[in-house]
């Protein structure tokens, strides 16, 4: 509005003049309004470009090349690096009863030239060296008799034992390393295909890796019910889910973890329907640790504790990317908590519990204010999305009894990655062997990883178990 313009409202009288004036502090608004939420815009999406795998739920293979240098949330101690005091080390010791004996003779005097062919030995000295003997495939022929009866002329053939069924075959020492390369050691058909062809001279094709694999997976179907069974009765269980591809289209492969069992499912979704087809968090009574997706809070049978790792991923990128300074003191809050009950062996006092309950109430507290002062209140008809600190800020006020559940029980772990831990194989897989081309592939890989986490959590030696399942012998993974 010009000068001229603003004589003529002036001289139209008050009431024009008002209405300019309001008409005026409605534009003022609305692009005060407009300025907080392109402010608020800008912030997201700078901090979108700063996410990485340290301060958020985003994976490791998500930082491409601009991976972030090594940071960890544990709080510093006093040990030194390295093996601790009382830590039994590993390393190559001399064994009493090689296979093989050398013996370097001394047979002339370097000082004179005297022969010493028939001098006494005065002590040896010894030095092993642990190597493996050639590798080479041995073929076994088995040969069944057959004889006639000379009273009756009956022809009678000897029995074949139960596991020599064909003309010629693998043995079940080479189909369990071939199971044990591809889908423990995660190596592709290819490649293990010309492992097996450089180390033992043997040519294999894929497609009888494959065979090998998906003949295995029914065998070790059979354990699938009792892990599931020692799933149901521990009182622990962690989950968590992970997209993976399957003949091209996205799939969900759910886990189930406890310290000596694990169990693997593919789905084509991600929540409850994938959940309830598994079948086992409808029946599962104890404590379900998770990620807080929201499908697992719909299992009301059992209790909930959240991963308390994924929140301080979480308040770490809050903090390097917004400085807020509640996010910080929820950081060191849960850390010293956890240290805490560490020290005290898992067992804290109800005095003590008290305590760290008010101190998380009050940087709750804290952090309300705060988000108040640096969010301004947006008016407008659409609903605009809520920051992440505030997203989080309200799960931590919503689920506090599922976030500090590890202070109040020894059994209840801090964190959820033993599940973690778990998935991480699956996404390798991938990651080195490419997608699952078919379900049967991808069913496959999960009944055979079930059955090699089960065993390796336990303590067995991976390769001799598939061994022993191919060769029928009497295999339990729990003892009850």
């Amino acid at each position: 509005m010009n000068r001229k313009d603003m004589l003529d409202v002036y001289n139209q009288g008050p009431e024009a003049v008002i209405a300019v004036w309001t008409k005026l502090l409605d534009t003022i608004s609305m692009l005060t309004n407009e300025v907080a939420h392109l402010r608020l815009r800008v912030e997201e999406l700078e901090a979108q470009v700063k996410k990485n795998s340290k301060n958020s739920h985003k994976p490791p293979s998500s930082d491409e090349f601009n991976k972030p240098k090594p940071k960890s949330l544990r709080q510093k101690n006093r040990k030194k690096p390295g093996g601790q005091k009382g830590h039994a080390g590993h390393m190559l010791s001399p064994v009493e009863d090689p296979d093989h004996i050398i013996i370097h003779r001394v047979t002339d005097c370097t000082s004179c030239g005297h022969s010493l062919e028939h001098a006494p030995v005065r002590r040896k000295e010894t030095r092993q060296v642990f190597d493996l003997p050639p590798l080479q495939i041995e073929v076994t022929q088995h040969e069944a008799e057959v004889k006639m009866c000379p009273h009756c002329q009956t022809i009678h053939t000897a029995s074949f034992p139960d596991h020599v069924q064909h003309h010629v075959q693998y043995g079940p020492r080479l189909k369990a390393i071939a199971v044990y390369l591809t889908q423990y050691q995660l190596l592709p058909y290819e490649r293990t295909s010309e492992l097996i062809r450089d180390l033992f001279g043997q040519p294999i094709s894929e497609g009888t890796l494959v065979t090998m694999n998906n003949d295995f997976c029914e065998q070790a179907s059979f354990f699938e019910e009792e892990i599931y069974q020692a799933l149901l009765r521990s009182p622990v269980v962690h989950f968590d889910e992970t997209g993976i591809r399957v003949k091209g289209k996205r799939h969900w492969l759910h886990s189930a973890s406890t310290k000596d069992a694990t169990a693997y499912f593919i789905h084509p979704k991600r929540g409850k329907e994938a959940m309830d087809d598994a079948n086992l968090l409808p029946q599962y009574k104890g404590v379900a640790v998770h990620d807080a997706w929201a499908p697992y809070f719909r299992y009301d049978e059992c209790s909930h504790t959240l991963c308390n790792v994924h929140h301080l991923r979480e308040l770490q990128g809050i903090w390097e990317l917004h400085q807020q300074v509640w996010a910080k003191d929820m950081m060191d809050f849960l850390l010293s908590a956890k240290q805490e009950k560490e020290k005290h062996n898992g067992i804290l006092s109800p005095d003590t519990v008290a305590k760290m309950e008010t101190t998380y109430l009050r940087i709750l507290k804290r952090g309300t204010a705060e988000l108040r002062l640096l969010s301004p209140s947006l008016e407008g008809k659409r609903r605009r999305k809520q920051p992440p600190a505030k997203n989080l800020l309200d799960r931590l006020s919503a689920h506090q009894d599922h976030v500090l559940a590890f202070l109040h029980d020894p059994a209840i772990p801090f964190d959820n990655n033993p599940s973690e831990r778990d998935i991480r194989m699956a996404k390798l897989k991938q990651k080195i062997s490419g997608t699952f081309r078919s379900k049967r592939g991808s069913h496959t890989f999960c009944v055979i990883r079930s059955f090699i986490s089960t065993v390796k959590k336990q303590g067995r030696n991976i390769l001799s178990s598939i061994e022993d399942v191919i060769s029928e012998q009497d295999v339990s993974l729990f003892s009850h």
